[in-house]
Parts: C-alpha cells; sequence; structure tokens
C-alpha cells in the first residue's frame, strides 16, 4: 500500500464523529432519565403485600396519593377492574370495585333517586374494608360530576368534584 493511500485511509478512520447523532442520544437519554426520576417508585412493603393479598392480578398501575397513601389499579378474573388503597407502611386500608344497581341495597338507590331526580349515576363502586362495606355513587347532575359516599351506618358525604378521585382520572372519550 503506497503512503498517499495509507493517508487517505486514516482520513476516514480520524473524521470526527457527526454531532446530530450524538445529540439525538445525549437527548432521547436525558428524557428517559428525567421521566424515571420523576416516576414515582412503590416501597418494597407495599409491592409485597398487594401480590401476598391479590396474588392473580394483572396490569397493576400505581399512583401515590396527595396523603402518602398508595393506589393500586390492577384486573383480577371474575372482578374485573379494581382498586386497591394502601398505607405507607404497607397496610390495606380498603379495596373497590364497580358494581351493577342490582348489587347495591335497593334503599341506598332509593335515596338517590330521591335526592337526584335529574342526575345520572355513571358508576356504584362497593368499598370493602374488611369487615364493612360502603358505597359509592358516582353522579352528573346538572353538568356536574361528584360522588355521593354512604358509609355502613347510613351516613351520606358529599365528595365534591374537585376530589382527588375525579381530578386524578383522565377521560378520554370518542365522538
Amino acid at each position: 500500500m503506497s503512503v498517499e493511500a495509507m493517508r487517505n485511509s486514516e482520513r476516514l478512520w480520524v473524521q470526527p464523529f457527526p454531532r446530530f447523532p450524538f445529540r439525538l442520544w445525549a437527548s432521547a437519554t436525558m428524557v428517559f432519565l428525567l421521566a424515571h426520576a420523576c416516576s414515582p417508585t412503590v416501597p418494597d412493603a407495599i409491592r409485597g403485600a398487594f401480590r401476598s393479598k391479590f396474588l392473580n392480578s394483572r396490569s397493576a398501575r400505581w399512583k401515590r396519593k396527595p396523603n402518602g397513601d398508595w393506589l393500586v389499579s390492577f384486573y383480577m378474573e371474575k372482578f374485573n377492574d379494581m382498586t386497591a388503597c394502601y398505607s405507607p407502611e404497607g397496610q390495606l386500608r380498603y379495596f373497590e370495585l364497580e358494581v351493577g344497581p342490582e348489587e347495591v341495597p335497593k334503599e341506598l338507590s332509593y335515596r338517590i333517586d330521591a335526592a337526584f331526580p335529574d342526575g345520572m349515576v355513571c358508576g356504584i363502586y362497593e368499598r370493602n374494608m374488611g369487615n364493612v362495606t360502603h358505597y359509592i355513587f358516582e353522579i352528573i347532575d346538572k353538568g356536574q360530576l361528584f360522588g355521593i359516599y354512604f358509609e355502613e351506618n347510613a351516613n351520606i358525604l358529599f365528595i365534591p368534584p374537585d376530589d382527588y378521585r375525579f381530578t386524578s382520572r383522565v377521560v378520554i372519550e370518542n365522538d
């Protein structure tokens, strides 16, 4: 190989790495690291408590509530979609599942119909807290979404539209 040919081949190897792919790689890496750093990490105690209680769960999605509790939405065979709430220490506070109108005590349904005759019930949830069962009715009345929470002793609590239950959702509807 001649000296001139060797110089030309060296130039091919010495050429600087193109800047665009490096910048693209660096940008993608920064976005990944930022997203990973901002995503909450579920403590092992909570994840372990969840796995032991809901063995056959699938598609778990975790959210941290403003008060420090952890909500997990997941799918279970026979129950469909469920939500469970854990304390920061890993204690199960409650779990919820959507129920049909026929599964709710008739007295509660009558009270909702009487209080909101023009309202539309868009969801009914059974909240199981060990040996106590509560019901949550999500209602749209006069264009406003809110909730009515029935405790076991028939106390009624109003869940305002700006509650975390409603503001943490992203609803996408197809027209």
